[in-house]
């Protein structure tokens, strides 16, 4: 009885935040969008309400590394949703341990902004700094937005997950590419990382 309330409550929340007006008419457009929010708990959708009116970067790390969780949301409007990496000693198929220490190849939660992008070792980058205390060293770990071979669609078709990064969030260069052209519009834009 509890789960059905707080699954209806979500999806109401979600309703509210993506100007979705339930009805038979427009079902087919909703499953969609539903959809990308199925996962998330009620504390998550709360946060994504939070700062619905404004231009988000959300990563879901409860998801595994097999399913899309990377949205980019303008203004309550998703624009990409996408599959992103996370850290090498964060775990395999899912991200299970989180760490803000240097060299520690672990993934950060917490709220982020986008801040500098540069092309370096890894191509086109976009630089991060983390605002909470589980991500404040993300700019000397050099946590940063970038392409990797292993975050591709074909390396998921061959593996059944993606590759791992050193804590970076990493992309196919295509949505890496869409990152980076929003942060650059936009920025500096919010990240919201869970898991």
């Amino acid at each position: 009885m509890l789960f059905s309330v707080l699954v209806s409550t979500c999806f109401a929340v979600v309703f509210v935040m993506f100007d979705i007006v339930p009805s038979k008419a427009t079902t087919k457009a909703i499953k969609p969008r539903l959809t990308l929010f199925k996962s998330l708990t009620p504390r998550q959708i709360s946060m994504l309400y939070k700062h619905r009116k404004r231009r988000v970067i959300f990563i879901d790390f409860s998801l595994p590394s097999s399913r899309k969780r990377l949205w980019i949301i303008n203004k309550g409007k998703v624009l990409l949703h996408a599959h992103v990496s996370h850290g090498q000693r964060t775990g395999y198929l899912f991200a299970r341990h989180f760490s803000n220490e240097l060299g520690s190849h672990k993934s950060s939660l917490g709220r982020f902004f986008t801040w500098h992008f540069y092309v370096g070792q890894h191509g086109r980058s976009l630089k991060v700094v983390g605002m909470d205390s589980t991500n404040s060293n993300a700019l000397r770990r050099k946590i940063v937005f970038h392409a990797a071979p292993y975050s591709t669609e074909r390396f998921l078709d061959t593996n059944g997950y993606l590759g791992r990064s050193h804590g970076c969030f990493t992309t196919s260069p295509w949505v890496n590419n869409q990152i980076i052209a929003f942060a650059l519009r936009y920025g500096p834009v919010f990240v919201l990382v869970v898991g």
